[in-house]
């Protein structure tokens, strides 16, 4: 966080340009590379839904409380916001079984949950009973990392999970509708949603520096301790999973729960400039060269390769492109 902040800007700038140092440290976690490169375990995955299903059925609980709050009542909107309804269809559809709450591993993570799990669940709670305005914090930090790079997370987790993403089941959380239809938002709405969220935000606590600081601090701390989770998660994922993750290869990077681009505001179009000319030109010299005999099959080889190897990268800027930023 920076030493002076400027709390007449809108929230929604301070808390994005504020907490740069902590979205740094949550990115390094073995976790977090293991949950966006799919190479965590479903096992883990569910895990991680129902440590999530914890956090956002104590918020929305707060949420729906102070309801009327005016830090709180320009972002009400249940229908369209809500997750534990999505994380509850989830975890049953992934573990096979409705009464998943009654599952040893749910009731293991009751009983005896992970300090940090424990440590944000109480803060919540703390929360609802003293300071409601500091809920924002939370709630800006989960729903629009889940509108951001959620939606590229579901992709991710379809192909590993081989679940049909089209259909939905098991990566219901990433969805979401549109403000003013049932149907299921894509990312040009998606934008329009958090651009009204910030909006809401920014409308809550125009005047009221106090409230600003306070919401900055809890951001920071709510990013931090999702950094513990996903910490939390590499410890639990057995010795099968290979958490092996090349930043060269997947330069994929997380802000607030969302992936993006390696510098901080996307993926640069000169850079993506500079990927379409470098395929172009691989691909003329191909042809002008020919693919037949040894030396056509290894420019393919090589060609094949390094395509693969970038594939990522564009993905990523089409992801922060179309996305946006939180």
């Amino acid at each position: 966080m920076p030493s002076i902040v400027d709390y007449s800007l809108p929230i929604s700038d301070i808390v994005r340009d504020s907490t740069k140092d902590v979205h740094d440290a949550l990115i390094e976690k073995e976790g977090t590379k293991a949950l966006l490169s799919g190479t965590l375990s479903k096992e883990d995955y569910i895990l991680f839904l129902m440590i999530l299903y914890q956090i956002y059925d104590n918020l929305e609980r707060g949420l729906e409380r102070h309801a009327t709050h005016p830090a709180l009542e320009p972002t009400y909107n249940p229908t369209l916001l809500y997750r534990t309804p999505a994380l509850d269809k989830d975890i049953a559809h992934l573990s096979q079984t409705t009464a998943w709450k009654e599952s040893d591993l749910y009731k293991e993570l009751s009983t005896s949950p992970p300090e940090v799990l424990k440590v944000y669940v109480n803060r919540l709670q703390q929360l609802t009973e003293t300071s409601p305005e500091r809920l924002l914090a939370h709630a800006y930090v989960r729903y629009m990392g889940d509108m951001s790079g959620g939606q590229n997370i579901r992709r991710i987790l379809a192909k590993s999970y081989e679940l049909d993403e089209q259909e939905g089941s098991g990566v219901q959380f990433y969805d979401f509708k549109e403000l003013k239809d049932s149907k299921r938002a894509g990312l040009g709405e998606l934008r329009r949603i958090k651009d009204w969220y910030r909006r809401g935000m920014n409308s809550a606590t125009e005047n009221n520096a106090e409230w600003k600081a306070a919401i900055l601090e809890e951001a920071t701390q709510a990013f931090i301790w999702h950094a513990d989770i996903f910490e939390f998660l590499a410890t639990e994922t057995g010795p099968e999973d290979d958490l092996t993750f090349d930043d060269e290869q997947f330069p994929l990077v997380v802000e607030g729960g969302r992936p993006k681009s390696t510098w901080s505001s996307g993926f640069a179009m000169t850079s993506f400039a500079a990927v379409l000319l470098a395929f172009c030109l691989g691909h003329f010299t191909l042809v002008v060269g020919g693919f037949t005999g040894t030396k056509g099959k290894e420019k393919w080889a090589l060609l094949d390769a390094w395509f693969k190897s970038i594939v990522p990268q564009v993905g990523a800027w089409l992801e922060s492109s179309s996305g946006g930023s939180i």
